[in-house]
């Protein structure tokens, strides 16, 4: 009798261990599925299991964690554009840090620069526009790596968020990490390929060719403002896609507001804590800088006008519906 009382205790603390588990996921997702994850959990249970193993509540947490960033496409309409929009703002984000990867490999590769960064991102972005989510997932992991390994540990040690060198090291895992995340083996596949590329070719180009024709670079491959004019024609277009999409979806206003926050790190950082000394004594640069960072404040200012014309919309659907006899 003591034995089947103690093999009683052990089953009910596994199974409030798994349900204590279990809440780490959205409400509605437990709503569905609690029950279901429960049975598989406490059928896969060793005899003689009372708590659940580390790897199981590890794996309900990443679960739920891809579940509240909305990445599963299985939250509604909300959670739908959310994904659309982190989707699209990553590989803007890609294709755009890459045409810098190049200009500065098209100027350092005269001292021998290596070319293992611009190999990755390609990877990268080929990757997820052709909808390899497995291969893009690897080739994160790998850039996290590398970028890892690259770091000196005193710098790791010194490094703060809120420095310029700091700031580019950090959201460039985050992002990257973030890609793992977003782009799942469930994600779909991201429409216009032949426009992806076709932009990926012609950012190249530009962005190679203006490597090769500047004549000195105070600073590395994430930081524009030694030569702005590129990127600030490509932050005017941007303001112009979403001056054209921002009445009838939130997508893209939002996805290229969001993918020039972190190419701005750490120009913004440099700009507003201390004057860049290649811009000292170049009021053209300056202009160009300046002209960038006013397009990013009108691209936030579209996202969010995207979102309350859609707001304005729904509102309006719901008003005539109910109208309706």
């Amino acid at each position: 009798m003591s034995t089947a009382n103690n093999a009683s205790d052990v089953t009910d603390a596994l199974e409030t261990g798994y349900r204590k588990a279990l809440r780490l996921l959205p409400r509605t997702y437990q709503a569905q599925h609690a029950e279901e994850m429960l049975g598989v959990l406490m059928d896969g249970a060793q005899p003689g299991q009372s708590r659940p193993k580390a790897r199981e509540v590890l794996s309900v947490a990443m679960l739920g964690l891809r579940l509240r960033l909305i990445v599963a496409d299985a939250g509604g309409p909300t959670g739908r554009l959310a994904a659309n929009i982190a989707r699209r703002a990553i590989l803007v984000y890609f294709v755009f840090e890459f045409g810098l990867l190049m200009q500065w490999n098209a100027y350092g590769a005269r001292i021998g620069y290596s070319f293992l960064p611009v190999l990755l991102q390609a990877g990268i972005i080929v990757a997820l526009i052709r909808g390899w989510s497995w291969c893009a997932q690897a080739l994160c992991l790998a850039d996290i790596a590398y970028v890892v390994n690259n770091a000196q540990w005193e710098y790791w040690s010194s490094a703060s968020l809120f420095s310029y060198g700091g700031f580019a090291v950090f959201t460039r895992l985050f992002i990257l990490a973030a890609t793992i995340v977003v782009f799942h083996r469930k994600a779909p596949r991201i429409a216009g390929s032949t426009w992806w590329f076709t932009a990926l070719a012609a950012i190249t180009v530009a962005f190679w060719i203006r490597g090769k024709t500047v004549d000195h670079m105070w600073e590395f491959d994430n930081d524009f403002s030694h030569t702005p004019a590129l990127p600030a024609l490509l932050f005017a277009a941007a303001v112009v896609v979403a001056l054209w999409r921002v009445k009838s979806s939130s997508v893209w206003p939002a996805a290229l507001a969001l993918a020039g926050l972190p190419v701005f790190g750490g120009t913004t950082l440099r700009y507003v804590t201390a004057w860049p000394p290649q811009l000292a004594d170049s009021p053209r640069d300056t202009f160009y800088v300046e002209l960038a960072l006013g397009c990013e404040v009108v691209l936030m200012c579209l996202a969010l006008a995207s979102f309350a014309f859609a707001l304005y919309r729904r509102r309006t659907t719901t008003f005539r519906s109910l109208e309706a006899p």
